[in-house]
């Protein structure tokens, strides 16, 4: 392992660029050697291309499938840098690092020649945007979770290498449609034989990104290749079974192996393209990294520490851990690291559990019982653990818009229970809120604390084994659920939902670790971007830096500092130097005045802790706002997930609907939303920062603590896990 670099090493006064293509925008951002930063900039694709009519970036198929004009990114690129240029001087820049969301980019034979050969006098989509250049305009691409469903190409790749265990086991990931290989098999379909004779090059969205930049085809690095469904990490080569699956009638295993390259694992990809050079300014030595997913440059803008964890919500929630060992499961995905010195003789990886149930329910839940985002966040506060002051009957809720993992790939439907019996509907309507965003989380511990049962985060995780002499729920779990040494010390949030106060809170109970967020969202009151590119429904665009765009200028100032230093004179990781260089901003000075949730929530204590405000008028508050709107539960289902089926319950009532009237027997103590805020308001929350008696709060490593565990709070939700597991696994074999 590297060394963390002596502070005496002496960096040029250089900037160092930061690009994420999501779905929906283009973004950018520039910092300085200091990582403060200098410039971001966003193209959103609706807004400054109207002339596509794409929606959130997108054309949506009568089948309810995704594409994206392709050359819509190459003028997001033409735009980009020249609202840059008219910013700042990009001849300052020496590194270039980008990510980008998950699609295909299908190049011509005759593209390589177009990129080495590009006329500075012209922009690149004059050049670049035809079929001349992509033989497939229109690319597969992810669209919004709640449309989405694992595909039959996705069966069909699944069935093939042996069901979910074995494909997992082989390349590493289970069959979803988001993959690289399903988005190839299904442009293949739809394309037929032609395209193909015409195809030089499938990229993926980051290394076409990354291939306009350096005058040739990028390869796909090593953490891309990881989640297509194509790489045997074993054979650190593609898979020649799974190559064998996506080719199909439509080419052969040695063709689609030309067409998608050699993978690397190197950080860097080339120098600059003179094309940038002479239309743009920027420096001729100016080095271009090879880019990555946008996930994981998230991940990388947190520079988490060894028994950290992050969490990433979105339109679909990731939860993402470093990890030093290569333990494949269908229950969760394992990424190479991307910014590993050559010199480092242990591979690092980041382990991703994913939950597609993430923004949608949210949304959904946020319609049908509040219809305002502090509304949702004061019913999350409020209501009390597990929905019900007792300690006997706990409410738990269940939400599959979309197909989750391959355990729970075959469920459909909203599933609730009140003393362990399944309902239709609570009886107090209040809980549902809070009982989502507990299910949602409760998920995700489960999940962390079976990847320390099979020593995934060995030595910086582990828990005892489990043997005839543990107790009776730890035998049937596998782990002890009142046992906080195996998950993780702190949870960085990232993402829209991260800016609610009572999420965060929550956050912190469940998992009994300290919340963190990025300093940006303090001081820009929330708001910052989403990891992948996507929107919370009904949420405002994001409006401050890409995280994901920091990473790729994290990843670009820590390659040129090593080649600065160079590894024997002791630069680290990744991690370590930018942690070492934010480290020494530790004291931000503010005040809880003028900072404020924004909303009315509650009030902070010195210590930071929403305190549940009282009252006796949510309740009219809430039913008010229902009947504002008199939206019913049904509909608003088959928005997300079509017409019911099978065994899942679909017959919750509206708000005030048949049979449900104001006088519902409550469960939970009132409360009061208080005058600050009108429950029409659209405006979301925002967390404070924990402040000290002096009025400060510490930033540690560009990160503000705004949550601290409580061991209470945490038994109280360690004594659920075990009928929550035994409520999903009845879900899970279709018994309810």
């Amino acid at each position: 392992m590297l060394k963390p670099s002596q502070s005496s090493l002496k960096l040029p006064a250089t900037h160092f660029l930061g690009l994420e293509l999501g779905v929906d925008q283009l973004r950018a951002a520039v910092l300085d050697d200091h990582l403060d930063l200098v410039v971001s900039e966003t193209v959103d694709f609706d807004a400054d291309f109207p002339e596509y009519q794409t929606k959130g970036g997108l054309f949506t198929g009568q089948d309810e499938t995704y594409t994206t004009p392709v050359d819509m990114w190459v003028k997001g690129l033409d735009l980009l840098l020249d609202r840059l240029r008219s910013k700042t001087d990009l001849s300052k820049i020496r590194a270039i690092g980008g990510s980008a969301q998950n699609a295909s980019v299908w190049w011509t034979s005759e593209s390589l020649s177009q990129l080495e050969n590009l006329n500075p006098a012209r922009t690149l989509h004059d050049q670049l945007g035809t079929l001349r250049t992509f033989s497939v305009l229109n690319t597969p691409a992810v669209g919004p979770a709640s449309a989405q469903d694992t595909s039959s190409h996705a069966h069909v790749l699944e069935n093939a290498l042996g069901g979910p265990e074995e494909m997992a086991s082989r390349v590493g990931v289970s069959a979803h449609q988001s993959l690289f290989a399903v988005q190839i098999m299904q442009c293949r379909e739809r394309n037929g034989v032609a395209h193909r004779i015409r195809t030089g090059r499938i990229s993926t969205a980051a290394s076409f990104l990354c291939s306009l930049f350096i005058r040739k085809w990028a390869p796909i690095n090593a953490s891309q290749a990881c989640i297509s469904g194509m790489w045997n990490h074993a054979a650190n080569n593609w898979d020649d079974a799974a190559l064998g699956v996506v080719a199909g009638e439509y080419d052969d295993v040695k063709g689609l192996r030309e067409h998608l390259g050699a993978v690397t694992t190197d950080v860097e990809a080339g120098i600059i393209s003179p094309y940038f050079v002479e239309r743009y300014r920027f420096d001729k030595g100016t080095t271009i990294m090879t880019f990555t997913s946008d996930s994981i440059s998230t991940y990388l803008s947190f520079c988490p520490q060894p028994s950290d964890a992050v969490l990433s919500f979105g339109t679909t929630d990731l939860l993402m851990t470093p990890t030093s060992s290569y333990i494949p499961s269908r229950a969760y995905t394992l990424v190479s690291h991307p910014a590993q010195h050559p010199s480092e003789k242990q591979r690092r990886y980041v382990s991703i559990v994913t939950s597609r149930n993430a923004d949608a329910p949210r949304g959904l839940v946020r319609d049908m019982y509040t219809k305002s985002w502090s509304a949702f966040d004061r019913l999350v506060a409020v209501v009390p653990p597990g929905g019900s002051i007792g300690l006997d009957n706990k409410l738990f809720s269940f939400w599959f818009l979309q197909s989750e993992s391959p355990r729970l790939s075959h469920v459909r439907g909203l599933f609730r229970f009140e003393t362990g019996v399944k309902v239709n509907e609570f009886r107090d309507l209040r809980a549902n809120p809070r009982c989502l965003v507990e299910s949602q989380l409760v998920a995700f511990r489960v999940a962390f604390a079976r990847m320390v049962a099979v020593d995934l985060f060995a030595p910086t995780f582990s828990s005892p084994p489990v043997s005839s002499s543990s107790s009776r729920i730890t035998r049937d779990l596998g782990f002890d659920p009142y046992d906080s040494r195996h998950l993780p010390r702190r949870v960085i949030a990232t993402g829209f939902a991260a800016e609610f106060p009572s999420i965060m809170n929550t956050l912190c109970e469940v998992f009994n670790a300290t919340v963190y967020v990025p300093h940006t969202q303090i001081t820009s009151g929330g708001g910052i971007g989403l990891a992948d590119g996507e929107n919370a429904p009904n949420s405002p665009k994001p409006t401050g830096v890409s995280r994901a765009a920091i990473g790729g200028a994290y990843t670009a100032w820590w390659w040129t500092r090593t080649k600065t230093g160079g590894a024997s004179d002791g630069v680290g990781t990744l991690e370590d130097e930018v942690r070492g260089v934010l480290g020494r901003k530790t004291i931000g000075k503010g005040s809880a005045v003028g900072v404020g949730l924004g909303v009315g929530i509650g009030t902070p204590n010195p210590s930071g802790v929403i305190q549940r405000p009282r009252g006796s008028s949510l309740a009219v508050h809430i039913f008010n706002e229902a009947d504002e709107d008199s939206l019913h539960v049904d509909d608003h289902l088959r928005r997300y997930v079509g017409s019911p089926g099978g065994g899942s319950n679909f017959s919750t009532p509206s708000l005030l609907g048949p049979g449900i009237s104001p006088s519902t027997a409550f469960t939970t103590p009132d409360a009061n939303l208080g005058p600050s805020s009108s429950p029409s308001s659209s405006s979301s929350p925002a967390v404070l920062p924990l402040y000290n008696a002096e009025g400060e709060y510490e930033i540690d490593g560009g990160l503000v603590k705004i949550a601290e565990p409580d061991e209470d709070a945490f038994a109280q939700y360690a004594a659920t896990v075990p009928e929550w597991v035994r409520l999903e696994n009845m879900i899970a074999r279709g018994i309810v």
